[in-house]
């Protein structure tokens, strides 16, 4: 995802072709569904009462010709489709105003709760964007209209899912009547579109797909519209000038650096620095078999306090370790519990690092633990009681919280069943597949989930990514 600033959104808009657009190729067919019938008719009476139907071409349905939609077209469109008229009015007269092309790219606008994908092929541009199985999931896009006008869209889009994935279009923050279906079409790679039209306003304008449902969005390639006017850029101001910051990570071996893995285990610290400008240095102090005690009893918390500066900030993940009720290590001859209750202990030992941070005037962000691969397909969430208590101390204490846990699980039934081979958690030297660990894959789509949220949250430190 692009980084989205109070400068406006950036994006990519393509003027791909000049002509006459589908809508307008065929006049009477209101619906654009390649055919003439008593459906235009009833769609250009319902304008003319006042309603919007979700599907509609004004341009196609003004077959007299006289720049408006009202009864008469209606008749008229009625009269072509029993017989009584063979030509239209307005195809006598009319003289079809060429319209300008242009392409929306998915990965190149804002969006919440999803991901750039290239997995299943037939996708235009350099990627598409997938979104969680959830309620509320939006892609959205800035684009700024020469003049006001109608614009007839098409939306690329695939849905493997079996059911129909409803979304709301809204303009300039106004959601426009009804909604539009997404059906399916049987696979993710066969791409297909959807039709419909809306009216923008001179100036920059805000298009956003939102879903309906607890399924999510479809995949989203691209939205292609045609216009009379042209379509540019919104221009963005001068960046602001950024102090160089350092961005220190507190957490266990799921967030770890592997320097030159031999079966490519990674830890999602070891993939921010490529996501993150020459302005913020990340230093990943995250370590293996550790909780959020350990960490401090070891001296690594006091270690990071040691060169944290003013501003600086600290990214703490611990859960992992701390749900485990058996194990336990041993730090000056005396046997410590793994387990931290995360109700009590894990709260109190993660204020520790809040409190540390906030004493040295920098910012803190916690980071929810990521779930074990039991979370493929039925959401099995062993982490979910330590993701919940971050959440919570998160909300008391007035301290972002990036919900890593949530969006893994929401990833993860998304893309079920489990991948073969397995490409998101770690593939061992035999074979097997661990449970709790990630290969470099799945370490770099759980960085762009944190990036994401950074940004969705409109958290200062998203100014610092690239």
């Amino acid at each position: 995802m692009k980084q989205r600033t109070t400068m406006g959104v950036v994006m990519a808009i393509c003027v791909f072709s000049m002509g006459f657009p589908l809508t307008a190729q065929q006049l009477g067919d209101a619906n654009n569904d390649s055919k003439i019938d008593i459906v235009d008719g009833l769609l250009a009476a319902q304008v003319y009462v006042g309603l919007t139907p979700k599907i509609f071409f004004p341009d196609a349905a003004d077959v007299n010709g006289d720049t408006r939609v009202t009864i008469v077209d209606a008749l008229l469109i009625a009269q072509f489709y029993v017989g009584l008229i063979d030509v239209f009015p307005g195809a006598l007269t009319a003289t079809p105003q060429p319209l300008n092309h242009y392409s929306l790219e998915a990965e190149d606008a804002y969006f919440n709760d999803g991901w750039i994908e290239t997995q299943y092929p037939g996708f235009s541009g350099s990627a598409y964007v997938n979104t969680a199985n959830a309620l509320g999931t939006y892609v959205e896009w800035a684009l700024e209209a020469s003049e006001s006008g109608q614009a007839d869209l098409s939306i690329i889009y695939a849905n493997g899912g079996g059911d129909n994935r409803p979304m709301e279009m809204s303009l300039n923050g106004r959601a426009l009547s009804g909604s539009l279906d997404f059906p399916a079409t049987s696979a993710w790679e066969n791409w297909t579109l959807l039709n419909t039209s809306l009216t923008l306003t001179s100036g920059v304008n805000t298009l956003r797909l939102t879903s309906l449902s607890g399924s999510g969005a479809p995949n989203l390639d691209k939205v292609e519209i045609a216009f009379k006017g042209m379509i540019s850029i919104p221009q963005p101001t001068a960046p602001p000038v950024l102090p160089e910051l350092t961005v220190y990570i507190a957490g266990d071996s799921t967030v770890q650096d592997y320097p030159d893995s031999s079966i490519h285990q990674a830890g999602w610290g070891q993939m921010l620095p490529s996501l993150f400008g020459s302005k913020a240095v990340i230093s990943n102090r995250a370590i293996g078999g550790r909780t959020a005690r350990r960490f401090i009893d070891e001296g690594r918390l006091d270690d990071i306090f040691s060169v944290f500066k003013p501003g600086d900030y600290l990214l703490v993940q611990f859960g992992t370790n701390d749900s485990h009720k058996t194990a336990t290590y041993t730090i000056n001859g005396q046997t410590i519990p793994y387990y931290l209750d995360p109700q009590t202990d894990f709260k109190f030992y993660l204020q520790k690092y809040i409190d540390g941070v906030r004493s040295r005037n920098g910012n803190i962000i916690l980071v929810t633990p990521p779930p074990r691969n039991s979370a493929y397909c039925t959401g099995g969430n062993g982490m979910a009681a330590h993701a919940q208590a971050m959440k919570e101390l998160g909300a008391t204490q007035k301290v972002p919280v990036v919900d890593l846990n949530q969006m893994t699980v929401n990833y993860l039934i998304k893309i079920c069943p489990a991948p073969v081979p397995e490409n998101f958690f770690l593939l061992r030297a035999d074979g097997t597949v661990d449970g709790t660990h990630f290969q470099e894959n799945g370490a770099r789509i759980m960085a762009g989930f944190i990036t994401n949220a950074l940004q969705s949250q409109n958290l200062p430190l998203a100014l610092y990514l690239k």
